[in-house]
C-alpha cells in the first residue's frame, strides 16, 4: 500500500506542515542539545507515564467540543487557506481556555499547548517520548512514489532520515562555515536594493513598491537556491526568463496546493482532482530546474571530483560540493534535499523580513536606534558574520518580530506513548498543536505583548525577563531548524542594508497578515521607502 494511503497517525517522521491547523520550521534535527543531567525535575517529571491521584482524564480537557464547532473547524481546514479562524486559533482561545485546550477538527481531538512551562516540559522529553510530527505532507511524499524520487530530510524517515539530517548539519549549523556565505549574500542584497528602487520608481508612486511581499520572496529564492545550488538564478533581474518565472510560479502552486490535499488524498490522486494534478505537474518543474542546476555545477566541478582535489572535509567548500564529495547521499537523495531545503526556507524567510520592516516602519524610534548600531559597527562597510556579536539590537529585532509574527504559529506532533501533561491523561497518537503565537501573546509570560519591544531581549545580570520557552521560533532539541544559521544571516544582512538604504515610513495601505500553513505578511505591505 502507498505510504500516502495509511493514515496519518500511523506513519512515520515527517517534519513540515503546511496544512491550516498546524505547522513546523525548516527541518528537524538529530540532536538533542540537552542532556538528561541538565534537565529541570518538574519538566521530567510532568510529562509521564505514571498516573496519580491528581491526573485528571482527558474528556476534562477544556476547549470547544459541541458538534457544531468540530465541522466547522474540518471545512475551515479543507478550505486550505483562511484568514479569520486563525487568530481565534491561535491566541484568542489560549486567552479563553488557558495553555493546555481540546479542539476538534471533525472526528479528530488535538490538544492545543501554550504554557511555556508545558513546552518545555514535551522539547525536554523528547528522547524519552519520541514526537512526531503531524503528517500533512501526503502530496510530497504521493509525488516522490508515483515518480520514483527519493525523499530528503523533511520527507524521510527514521534512520534514513537522521542519516541525511547529519550529513546536511555538517555544513549548514556551524557558524564557521556559515561565514563562507556571507560575501555571497552580501551581493544578492545589493541586487534586492537595487530591484527594490526599480519596483518603487517604475512600476510605483515613487515611494511604495508594489506587491513587496512578491518582491522579498524573490529575494529569499534567489538567496537560498545561491546557497543550495551554489549559482545565481537572477531571480531579482527586471526581466525574468520565461523557464526562471515558471519555477517562480511552480513553487508558489505547490505550496498552495499542499493544504488542499489534506483531504482525501487517496481519492484525488484516483480521480486526478485539479489540485492534485497542479501539485504534480509543479513538483515536476521544482524538480527539473533542481536537477538542471545540480548537474551544471557537477559539470563545472567533474575535473576536480574526478581527480579527487575536492576534500569533503574542507571548511571553505560550499554545501553542494561538499556533498558531491564526500559521496554519502545517492543523486536523487541531493535532488530531493535540495528541493526540500528550498522549499522549506524560501517563504519562511521573506515573510520574517516582511514583518520586520513593517514593524520598523511602524516604530521609526525603534529604526533609528537600528540604524545607530549598524553605523557604529560597520561604519560604512558591508556587515560579515562575524559582526552580528556585536549588534545585540539588530538580533533582537529580528528575536521581536519572531515573537509578534511567528511565521510558524503553531508545532504539530503525535507522540507513542499514554502520557500525562499539564495534569491530564493524553492518549498515544493524541495530535498535540504546541500553540507558539499564543504563548508569544501571552501578557502573563511577556509584559505589554503586543508591543514591539526588542529591548525585552537584552539579558539582564545574565537572565532573561521571559521564560526560556516563551519563545522558540527555530524549535528545540532534537527537531531543531536545520536552517537556522542561514535564516538568520540572510536576514541579518538584508536588514543592516535596507537600514542604511531607506527611511521606511508607513503608507495608508491596510496590512492584512493571513495564514496559509504559515503567517504571511499578507499582500500588500503598507510601507514607503525613502532614499536616505
Amino acid at each position: 500500500m502507498p505510504s500516502y494511503c495509511i493514515p496519518l497517525a500511523n506513519r512515520g517522521l515527517c517534519r513540515f506542515s503546511t496544512s491550516p491547523c498546524c505547522t513546523t520550521f525548516l527541518s528537524p534535527s538529530n540532536q538533542n542539545v540537552v542532556s538528561k543531567s541538565q534537565r529541570s525535575t518538574s519538566a521530567t517529571s510532568a510529562l509521564s507515564e505514571d498516573t496519580h491521584e491528581h491526573v485528571k482524564p482527558f474528556k476534562d480537557i477544556p476547549g470547544h467540543t459541541g458538534f457544531f464547532e468540530r465541522w466547522k473547524n474540518l471545512y475551515l481546514a479543507l478550505k486550505g487557506q483562511n484568514e479569520v479562524r486563525i487568530s481565534n486559533l491561535l491566541y484568542k482561545d489560549y486567552n479563553v481556555y488557558g495553555s493546555i485546550y481540546k479542539q476538534y477538527v471533525g472526528p479528530i481531538a488535538m490538544v492545543s499547548v501554550g504554557g511555556p512551562e508545558v513546552i518545555e516540559q514535551l522539547f525536554r522529553n523528547l528522547d524519552k517520548y519520541p514526537l512526531k510530527p503531524l503528517d500533512t505532507l501526503g502530496g510530497w511524499i504521493a509525488y516522490r512514489e508515483i515518480r520514483g524520487e527519493a525523499c530528503g530530510v523533511l520527507t524521510a524517515e527514521e534512520q534514513n532520515w537522521a542519516d541525511m539530517r547529519n550529513v546536511l548539519s555538517k555544513k549548514i549549523l556551524k557558524p564557521k562555515h556559515i561565514q563562507i556565505y556571507g560575501p555571497k549574500i552580501n551581493s544578492i542584497v545589493s541586487d534586492m536594493v537595487t530591484r527594490l528602487r526599480y519596483a518603487r520608481d517604475v512600476d510605483g508612486n515613487g515611494l511604495v513598491i508594489p506587491q513587496l511581499t512578491n518582491e522579498l520572496y524573490k529575494w529569499s529564492m534567489e538567496g537560498v537556491c545561491s546557497i543550495l545550488y551554489e549559482t545565481r538564478l537572477g531571480c531579482l533581474d527586471n526581466k525574468i526568463s520565461p523557464d526562471l518565472q515558471a519555477f517562480i510560479d511552480a513553487v508558489a502552486n505547490m505550496l498552495t496546493t499542499t493544504g488542499q490535499l489534506n483531504a482525501a488524498l487517496a481519492l484525488q490522486i484516483k480521480l486526478n482532482s485539479k489540485p492534485w494534478r497542479v501539485h504534480r505537474d509543479a513538483w515536476d518543474t521544482i524538480f527539473g530546474q533542481a536537477k538542471k542546476c545540480i548537474d551544471n555545477r557537477r559539470k563545472e566541478l567533474a575535473d576536480k571530483l574526478q581527480n579527487e582535489e575536492t576534500d569533503p572535509d574542507d571548511e571553505g567548500a560550499e554545501l553542494l560540493t561538499y556533498l558531491f564529495a564526500n559521496n554519502k547521499m545517492s543523486d536523487k537523495e541531493i535532488h530531493a534535499n535540495m528541493t526540500e531545503l528550498m522549499m522549506a526556507g524560501v517563504d519562511t524567510t521573506s515573510n520574517t523580513l516582511g514583518f520586520a520592516l513593517y514593524l520598523l516602519a511602524q516604530h521609526p524610534e525603534a529604526q533609528d536606534k537600528l540604524k545607530t548600531e549598524v553605523d557604529q559597527v560597520l561604519n560604512g562597510r558591508l556587515a560579515e558574520y562575524s559582526d552580528f556579536q556585536n549588534m545585540p539590537y539588530l538580533r533582537a529585532v529580528v528575536k521581536e518580530t519572531l515573537r509578534i509574527y511567528p511565521v510558524v504559529p503553531i508545532y504539530a506532533r503525535i507522540v507513542d506513548k499514554d502520557f500525562v501533561l499539564g495534569g491530564y491523561k493524553i492518549p498515544k497518537r493524541t495530535f498535540l498543536l504546541l500553540n507558539h503565537m499564543g504563548c508569544c501573546r501571552d501578557e502573563k509570560v511577556f509584559k505589554n505583548a503586543d508591543q514591539f519591544i526588542p529591548e525585552r531581549w537584552y539579558r539582564k545580570e545574565g537572565r532573561a525577563d521571559h521564560h526560556a520557552f516563551a519563545s522558540v521560533p527555530f524549535s528545540y532539541g532534537v527537531r531543531s531548524c536545520v536552517g537556522r544559521r542561514i535564516a538568520e544571516l540572510e536576514l541579518y544582512l538584508a536588514l543592516c542594508r535596507i537600514s542604511n538604504e531607506f527611511k521606511l515610513k508607513l503608507s495608508d495601505g491596510e496590512f492584512v497578515p493571513f495564514y496559509r500553513g504559515i503567517l504571511t505578511p499578507g499582500r500588500e505591505v503598507p510601507i514607503e521607502f525613502h532614499d536616505r
